[in-house]
């Protein structure tokens, strides 16, 4: 079982899904690429496939259901110990895994959350060539301080800000609603579900 499943879902992303996928596979050895391709009109399936040869990765093709359903799918096709949602025009700076590696090993936590990089098309593989090297912050939180965060919007609920442990998702079932727009927003909603389980 690997430690992290990553899970992307993609749509039609032909320019970006390349880097995205890249961006992974240069992470730790101990994960799984999880790709849902949600019927991309484009050639986003054959760019995925040709990463295929990686036996960390797997692709999964739907009929269009949007992102809510592409995420659900992915998480229940994941093994991992540790989820991660990516969107497929994102990309991890270097080191990122490793470093969160060493934190899920050692320090017994459900969840780890963390900021980001706003970059521009232009700039991206410059902000690749930043390795992360080392973590500006490391605040341990219990289930209240961390339910007071999110009501005073002190933490960022993007589900491309956290990696979470996969149990407690498949006991709690949560999961993403399908067909509600800003679907990131409507995951908060679940967090009282996730965090009384911790």
């Amino acid at each position: 079982m690997p430690l992290i499943s990553v899970i992307m879902p993609v749509y039609t992303v032909q320019d970006y899904v390349a880097t995205a996928i890249e961006s992974v596979l240069n992470q730790i050895d101990d994960l799984e690429l999880i790709i849902v391709n949600d019927g991309s009109t484009d050639n986003s399936q054959k760019i995925c496939e040709k990463y295929l040869f990686d036996n960390r990765v797997q692709i999964h093709t739907i009929k269009n259901s949007g992102l809510s359903v592409a995420r659900n799918t992915g998480l229940e096709l994941a093994t991992g110990e540790f989820v991660y949602f990516m969107d497929s025009d994102d990309v991890l700076r270097n080191g990122f895994f490793e470093l969160i590696h060493s934190i899920l090993l050692n320090q017994r936590c459900d969840g780890i959350s963390f900021s980001y990089e706003e970059t521009n098309d232009e700039d991206i593989a410059e902000a690749l060539l930043r390795p992360v090297t080392s973590i500006t912050r490391n605040i341990k939180r219990n289930k209240i301080e961390i339910l007071t965060d999110l009501m005073h919007e002190c933490v960022e609920i993007m589900a491309w800000t956290y990696i979470v442990r996969r149990s407690i998702l498949i006991k709690e079932d949560v999961r993403y609603t399908p067909g509600v727009l800003f679907e990131d927003c409507s995951y908060a909603r679940f967090t009282d579900r996730f965090f009384s389980a911790l």
